[in-house]
């Protein structure tokens, strides 16, 4: 008798539920790690930076704080989805698990990870300033999203990368590098005076301008910000979808 395979969708759940076991989560450190390594983080910066930002943005240390945990996930999730194939190659091998399943996989268990950085960061936020909560959660939920989108998206193009050009993991760190100072994710836009403009055709800055509004950082966001931000992630989602689904051949063959 045949075992019966389970659909799709549900093999995805399990087994993001066996990486999210087997990562730090499924200790009692790695768990208080997850929660608190961005207000580590949050500490270090503002104790040297805080007095010289705070001159160019009100409510620098939201600013800060949401900034770090936003980029956090997406700096980890396009990490962990860029290696996820050629780490689980024998998936690929000897087992029928669809490419975008062995990808995404990761990438939603540290997506799990940054659910709950954000409930602490959320709760310790609106405790501390008493802004405005339903547009301060609508503003970071939708971030939160459309940051998912992309970090899927970059994942299965970068994983494809990966397969056909195994120095992508090098040059990934250093766009990414380049990537973390050219968006304000530290520093005020205000901080860049006259070169803001600059700032404006980076996706990520309106990502993370969206996250930030009703915590008192962004006072106002604009309606063509948000389209941009949209546009670019559903365009980066769909261009890792149809690069995954296109290679899916050529990637067993190689592996």
């Amino acid at each position: 008798m045949k075992s019966k395979q389970l659909p799709t969708w549900k093999l995805f759940l399990k087994l993001v539920a066996v990486e999210w076991k087997s990562r730090d989560q499924s200790s009692v450190a790695g768990f208080i790690m997850t929660l608190f390594s961005p207000l580590l983080s949050w500490c270090i910066i503002y104790a040297f930076l805080g007095p010289a930002f705070e001159r160019y943005q009100e409510g620098y240390g939201l600013f800060l704080l949401v900034g770090l945990v936003m980029w956090s996930f997406f700096s980890r999730a396009t990490n962990v989805g860029m290696s996820s194939a050629l780490a689980r190659r024998e998936w690929l091998r000897s087992m029928n698990v669809p490419f975008w399943v062995i990808v995404l996989t990761p990438v939603t268990a540290v997506f799990g990870a940054f659910c709950l950085e954000s409930t602490l960061v959320l709760v310790l936020v609106a405790y501390l300033s008493g802004f405005q909560a339903a547009i301060a959660l609508a503003g970071y939920a939708v971030a939160a999203v459309l940051m998912l989108l992309i970090c899927c998206g970059l994942s299965l193009i970068l994983s494809v990368a990966n397969i056909f050009v195994r120095d992508t993991t090098y040059l990934w760190g250093i766009i990414a590098r380049i990537a973390f100072f050219a968006t304000p994710i530290f520093y005020p836009e205000t901080f860049v005076g006259r070169r803001v403009g600059w700032l404006q055709f980076n996706p990520l800055t309106h990502v993370f301008r969206l996250a930030r509004t009703g915590s008192g950082s962004v006072e106002s966001l604009e309606l063509w910000s948000v389209g941009y931000a949209v546009l670019f992630a559903l365009v980066i989602f769909a261009v890792g979808v149809a690069v995954a689904h296109g290679v899916k051949k050529q990637v067993v063959e190689v592996i």
